[in-house]
């Protein structure tokens, strides 16, 4: 203090000059050393619950082994339901603090890791944390005009046709009348995702998984498809329900393992995603069921609001060519709806 009152700006200046000599090195020390350090993922895992607990270790060994190679450190809870892991989980946690959380799953309804996993880490509080859906995706529920439309559904047709034209009646104007956006995308509460389907998965359809990316694409859940896979690709034992719906795979379970585990990483260490193959593969996909069915589940319609441009085509071609004028008498339309 005594030093710049006597010498004034001039020594305040000097002053900076030297702490900044003697912090800079200190700093670019620090800020190396946490950039040489590897990442860390905690992955809890829970495959499909008709599947034996052995059968996803070869899996889980394929994204250890990829890890090793960008060297991330992997650590994976004790096998079980999302819920008996997450004791260990959070101590892990607490061990490697930093380290993304990733809820991983396989397969999808009440038997799939893939459901269960999207909502159990639905409410996640960890900062990083991650959702990675194997052969799985964001189910609709998770998209607000659907879960608006899953309230009126209970309402069934009441109202009976004077004239018996409409077996099993009809609704009142509005009664499902609950469209959503231009494209129904999800507004999942849960931490950012990534989907992974199989060209060849009897079981999760291509279809589906081309209804996810479609809809999935201006938000933060990713959408990825492995050319070749099937559902069991990810398994080395297969259970009887899959082997029976399961188409054959074409890559090969080795290969499938390594392009999901590599995948994943990319996935979770923020590296491009771009370069796919989905845009030329979902296209097809895209026209039919957004441009000409009008799919509720692509689209703003309900089935109180919208078009089909098939619908339209094939009442064509039912009634083409329509008979000369007045060839068969006078035409009697009637509509009770």
């Amino acid at each position: 203090l005594f030093f710049c009152q006597k010498y004034g700006s001039a020594a305040i200046s000097i002053a900076i000059a030297m702490s900044f000599r003697w912090l800079l090195p200190w700093a670019l020390g620090s800020l190396g050393s946490a950039a040489s350090s590897p990442p860390s993922l905690v992955v809890a895992f829970q495959g499909r619950a008709d599947a034996e607990a052995s059968a996803y270790d070869e899996l889980l060994a394929a994204l250890q082994r990829e890890g090793e190679e960008r060297k991330v450190e992997i650590f994976y809870p004790k096998k079980g339901t999302f819920q008996e892991m997450e004791p260990e989980v959070q101590e892990l946690m607490a061990q490697h603090p930093g380290a993304f959380l990733v809820y991983m799953g396989h397969g999808m309804g009440t038997t799939g890791g893939a459901s269960a996993a999207q909502h159990y880490a639905a409410t996640a509080t960890a900062a990083k944390a991650r959702l990675v859906l194997l052969a799985g995706f964001l189910e609709r529920v998770w998209r607000p005009d659907i879960a608006a439309c899953m309230k009126t559904w209970s309402v069934q047709p009441t109202l009976k046709c004077p004239k018996g034209l409409c077996p099993g009646g009809y609704l009142k104007d509005g009664v499902h009348n609950c469209s959503g956006p231009t494209i129904p995308s999800p507004s999942y509460p849960g931490p950012p995702s990534l989907s992974i389907g199989g060209e060849l998965d009897g079981l999760v359809r291509m279809s589906r998984m081309a209804e996810a990316w479609y809809t999935q694409q201006a938000t933060q859940h990713k959408v990825k498809l492995v050319l070749g896979m099937s559902h069991s690709d990810l398994m080395s034992s297969i259970p009887s329900s899959v082997a029976a719906q399961d188409l054959p795979s074409e890559c090969g379970a080795s290969d499938a393992r390594t392009q999901v585990s590599k995948l994943i990483l990319d996935f979770l260490l923020a590296e491009s995603l771009e370069i796919s193959p989905e845009a030329e593969i979902f296209g097809p996909f895209v026209e039919m069921f957004a441009k000409e069915e009008g799919s509720w589940w692509w689209t703003s319609y309900s089935d109180e609001q919208g078009s089909s441009s098939w619908a339209a085509n094939a009442q064509r071609r039912l009634v083409d060519p329509l008979p000369c004028s007045g060839a068969s008498g006078a035409w009697h339309v009637e509509n009770e709806f």
